[in-house]
């Protein structure tokens, strides 16, 4: 996902809310986001945690598992 500003981010959740689908969101932000897999990874993001600011938890390798592969 590219760099989206928190604004931008605000806003495609308030379409969402409005029930807005991911093609329409996409052609109202043509000219900032290219892709339309990023609108969508964003109202992923907003059903999974009902926000598009927050990101759900538990997310890569537990530490002691991720120490135990790098080790010789």
């Amino acid at each position: 996902m590219g760099k989206v500003s928190v604004d931008d981010k605000i806003r495609i959740q308030t379409l969402r809310e409005q029930g807005l689908g991911y093609r329409t969101i996409a052609a109202k932000y043509s000219k900032k986001i290219r892709k339309l897999d990023t609108v969508k990874l964003i109202c992923k993001r907003i059903n999974e945690t009902g926000s598009a600011l927050t990101r759900k938890s538990g997310g890569g390798l537990p530490r002691r598992m991720a120490t135990e592969l790098t080790r010789p």
